[in-house]
């Protein structure tokens, strides 16, 4: 199937083109917000646009469908912007280029952007669909996956209705019923700088490192480029004397770092030591995680030192704070399955006085969540660093009873004549804050397979996207007979 064949074979991957022509990239995204709500004006539907960017577009009840739930399709219309090593895109101008491979659509060297253009594309589509329908709305929201800042900002109001259908999950033949709340930890560690004289440089790099999204895979242990960098210079120190000049890994608070960089100083006498030095490290480091990581990568240039680079002391406060900073599950549930408390160690950035360092912490238990925060501060005091937690969102409580989730149960049982999966996510939905907003909403979230969000490998199963809108579009038809 060619690449104008897909987006020309059903509503949905023609507004996901659509979409995908606009950036949107968190924080950027007012000329999509517009789009929409031009979009919206042309279909004749309701539009309506907050100060934060968000949309609401409604379509009215058919007539003799008025008294049937209301019902809010949403998604977030801003993407994770992320391009591959040497990749040239310019995310606040350039389209994302698409290619279809083996029923798959993938984003050319930069993440897709299902997540969750996709939902957003869905919605657009079943408001297209002539069918009879309850009153249906479509909620857009801003800069979710920064912080869910637009829901912040979002009036109460525009969340009256009975029902809401989240289309931002990323696995089909599941319905999310609960998440996790959380936060970003912000923290800045002081550092001190001098000169020096007769000394070589390294610039160090790691590639290739799986990464992903710090929610949905951290239940598989993946290593984190920061940890592994730090592990790897901290082994060189045993043998050779080094100074850090700069140190950075990491991009978004909610992906996992597959690349680190550093930059060192040394004895000029000493280069041809540490190179060898460096080699049988990173060989053995290398052995030890290839299985997990096979396109793992290291690779080593020349760099000038110029300018102060960091005190020993300073250098061993910020490989050692990177060290014990937790990464990964901090506790599971007592299912032993599912994931209670996480923390993702998502950047560590050198500036000349100081580190930046940001994680990004989940829990579906306040007091979890609390009991995890105040360790990562402890860890922070002891090397005299601060900061605090910003973007806080509220965990969304698996409800007892929900007649939309067994409905879509139903639907689904009947429909493909298998089972649900009914999951409770370690991943953030904006469905906590809109609960707060509502309580007497009933929710859930659906999606189709999507893998590797977050990532230059994020990729959306064409047949999977098709089976999920069918489902949805037969949920929204049943809801339509309740009176």
């Amino acid at each position: 199937m060619s690449e104008q064949t897909i987006f020309q074979s059903h509503p949905i991957f023609d507004y996901f083109y659509r979409m995908n022509q606009i950036p949107r990239c968190s924080g950027q995204e007012q000329a999509i917000s517009d789009a929409l709500v031009q979009w919206g004006s042309e279909k004749g539907w309701k539009t309506q646009q907050d100060k934060a960017g968000n949309v609401l577009l409604t379509k009215p009840a058919s007539p003799g469908y008025e008294s049937a739930p209301r019902i809010i399709m949403q998604g977030h219309m801003d993407m994770v912007c992320v391009k591959g090593k040497g990749v040239e895109h310019n995310f606040t101008c350039d389209p994302i280029a698409m290619e279809e491979r083996d029923g798959w659509l993938h984003g050319v060297g930069t993440t897709l952007g299902a997540d969750d253009g996709i939902g957003v594309a869905m919605g657009l589509a079943i408001l297209d669909e002539q069918m009879d329908l309850p009153q249906i709305s479509l909620l857009v929201t801003t800069d979710e996956e920064e912080g869910m800042n637009g829901v912040l900002s979002l009036s109460p109001s525009w969340l009256d209705a009975e029902m809401l259908i989240n289309i931002d999950s990323e696995e089909e033949g599941y319905v999310t019923g609960g998440c996790a709340g959380g936060a970003t930890g912000e923290f800045t560690m002081p550092l001190s700088r001098e000169a020096v004289s007769g000394q070589s440089g390294l610039h160090i790099t790691i590639t290739g490192m799986n990464g992903g999204h710090s929610g949905q895979n951290i239940l598989a242990e993946p290593n984190n480029a920061c940890k592994v960098m730090s592990q790897f210079l901290h082994a060189i120190l045993q043998e050779h004397a080094l100074r850090i000049a700069r140190f950075y890994s990491g991009e978004k608070h909610n992906a996992i770092p597959n690349e680190a960089q550093a930059w060192i100083s040394f004895a000029s006498e000493e280069k041809e030591a540490i190179l060898q030095c460096i080699q049988k490290t990173w060989t053995a480091m290398q052995e030890r995680l290839l299985k997990q990581e096979p396109d793992i990568a290291m690779h080593t240039e020349d760099y000038s030192v110029e300018g102060n680079v960091l005190t020993t002391e300073s250098t061993n406060h910020l490989l050692n704070l990177i060290d014990i900073l937790p990464h990964g599950v901090y506790r599971m549930r007592e299912d032993g399955k599912n994931v209670l408390a996480s923390d993702n160690l998502a950047i560590v950035d050198t500036k000349e006085a100081h580190a930046d360092v940001m994680v990004s912490v989940r829990s579906s238990s306040e007091a979890v969540l609390s009991e995890l925060q105040e360790k990562i501060n402890r860890a922070v005091q002891t090397f005299h660093g601060q900061g605090r937690y910003t973007d806080v969102y509220p965990a969304w409580e698996l409800a007892e009873h929900s007649p939309l989730r067994d409905l879509f149960l139903a639907t689904y049982r009947e429909e493909t004549g298998e089972e649900a999966e009914l999951l409770d996510i370690h991943a953030g939905l904006e469905c906590g804050l809109f609960a707060e907003y509502n309580p007497k909403l009933d929710m859930i979230s659906i999606g189709p397979d999507i893998e590797g969000a977050h990532t230059t490998s994020e990729r959306l199963n064409i047949a999977s996207t098709l089976r999920t809108y069918d489902i949805l579009k037969k949920l929204i038809a049943r809801i339509a007979t309740m009176r």
